[in-house]
């Protein structure tokens, strides 16, 4: 499970956040890989560290 969006950092990120009212929402990478899914396209999930992902998601040709 991808923690890291529970930490106090990320807390401090999106209050920071809706005090300048950007109204952005974080995501884990798999919750973003199983909304890629649900469209039908393929999607693979790499890790680099604690907080890097890349989601790879193939388009049908």
């Amino acid at each position: 499970m991808f923690k890291d969006l529970q930490s106090r950092h990320f807390d401090l990120i999106a209050f920071a956040e809706k005090l300048l009212l950007m109204e952005s929402h974080f995501r884990t990478p798999e919750a973003v890989g199983s909304a890629l899914q649900a469209y039908g396209l393929p999607a693979t999930i790499r890790r680099s560290g604690r907080v890097r992902s890349w989601i790879m998601a193939d388009k049908p040709a």
